[in-house]
């Protein structure tokens, strides 16, 4: 596993047929973290994308500071956000590691709050469209509303209570804590979130919920509701099923 220290912070950013956005996205992204941070790096993981997404970053041409690093990798065939988010946590060589969607759909901001939350001491900051200073734009869909709001009370009854918004897509790690989680992490689709903090919870790790402003709802997201709802229900059901056989305190995990 990669060592910590090289970089003050990675971002990851998992992409799959994103091809006529990363390059902005990236921009916008790097913009933002060279004017904050001294050095870092972005981890662009392309899920098997059909439209050369991966190859679109290689190509793309960004000027970066001395001490600061873009990296690219490819899965050879589509495998899963979890998959994805694993593979570039496990690569990361920054002493706080976060990732977000490709979209940006989260103010930049919930960048600097996560990390400050970590270097103050929590090994999880993860962001929450549903605590205390949260800002959420209209637009949002109710039966997306609905279906998350009735996950969340799935994963309060069978995994652990007291984290409203599991699924909130911007979350950072110190250092350790992720290489220790996402070895262990085995699910490779959405429910991975709540996998990972469920073992980080029962690893005893300290979660810090940070308040986000959502700024960028992208109507054509390729999450189905019904679809990847039923699979969120057999991930719960999995992860609950592996922490009572003990699965989340010995090894590593294999994603599967």
């Amino acid at each position: 596993m990669a060592a910590s220290s090289n970089f003050q912070l990675t971002v990851i950013i998992p992409a799959y047929n994103e091809a006529r956005y990363i390059s902005g996205a990236v921009n916008t992204l790097s913009a933002y973290l060279r004017e904050r941070f001294a050095t870092f790096e972005i981890i662009v993981v392309d899920d098997g994308s059909r439209d050369g997404t991966g190859n679109v970053v290689k190509n793309h041409e960004l000027q970066l500071p001395i001490g600061c690093a873009i990296q690219v990798l490819i899965n050879e065939q589509n495998s899963g956000k979890g998959y994805s988010i694993r593979r570039g946590a496990l690569a990361s060589q920054g002493d706080v590691i976060l990732f977000m969607d490709a979209d940006l759909s989260y103010d930049l901001e919930g960048i600097e709050r996560i990390n400050r939350s970590i270097q103050q001491g929590a090994d999880l900051a993860i962001g929450s469209r549903l605590v205390e200073g949260a800002q959420i734009q209209s637009g949002v869909p109710m039966v997306r509303s609905l279906t998350g709001r009735a996950f969340n009370l799935l994963v309060q009854l069978l995994l652990f209570k007291g984290i409203p918004d599991t699924q909130c897509g911007i979350k950072g790690f110190a250092h350790k804590a992720a290489q220790d989680l996402f070895s262990l992490q085995t699910v490779r689709t959405f429910g991975f979130d709540v996998e990972l903090l469920y073992i980080a919870r029962l690893r005893g790790y300290q979660i810090e919920q940070i308040p986000v402003k959502l700024v960028n709802y992208r109507n054509e997201s390729r999450v189905s509701v019904w679809r990847d709802s039923w699979r969120m229900f057999r991930d719960v059901i999995k992860v609950r099923w592996q922490g009572m056989r003990g699965l989340y305190s010995t090894k590593p995990g294999k994603v599967g």
